[in-house]
């Protein structure tokens, strides 16, 4: 399996935890910095007080962005689009294996229509994560190719093994 063989689902997840990791970890890079700055501008007080104004706007700045980060929450958009994509890793593989509640039936048209329905409920679970996810749409199938491809296999002569990185 690649990566593009997963449900479009899972790269909208995907690609949202990257990009919310990514805003996360600069607003955090941003706090640190400033806080060095305003360090380094209080240890020249001495030699020039009209630092003082300086070292006031950085530390309201950096008080700034401690409230704006305490009240967003930008990083439980990180985990929470993290935590989707790797349930609807989770549940891609135990569609493609047969496993609970992805069983063999005659009408794989049913367990397909399992899995769409399974894809919602994880999805309206991580409801608070809906909008970031609408931001990246990625079109494509819920249930690809590959992952029938794999499922029509016999029991037992599966591709996928157990170290394989789903």
């Amino acid at each position: 399996m690649t990566p593009e063989d997963y449900p479009a689902l899972f790269h909208s997840a995907d690609a949202s935890s990257v990009a919310a990791q990514s805003s996360y970890l600069w607003l955090i890079r941003l706090q640190y910095g400033l806080l060095i700055t305003a360090a380094s501008v209080a240890l020249w007080f001495d030699y020039a007080p009209a630092l003082l104004l300086v070292y006031a706007f950085i530390v309201g700045a950096s008080t700034a962005l401690l409230i704006y980060m305490s009240v967003k929450k930008p990083e439980k958009d990180w985990y929470g689009c993290r935590a989707l994509a790797e349930s609807i890793k989770t549940s891609t593989w135990r569609y493609m294996m047969r496993s609970e509640p992805f069983e063999d039936v005659p009408q794989v048209s049913s367990v397909k229509q399992k899995f769409a329905a399974f894809l919602k409920e994880i999805l309206d679970a991580n409801g608070h994560v809906r909008d970031s996810i609408s931001r990246r749409p990625t079109p494509g199938d819920q249930i690809t190719p590959k992952m029938n491809e794999i499922r029509a296999l016999p029991l037992g002569s599966h591709p996928v093994k157990a170290a394989d990185p789903l």
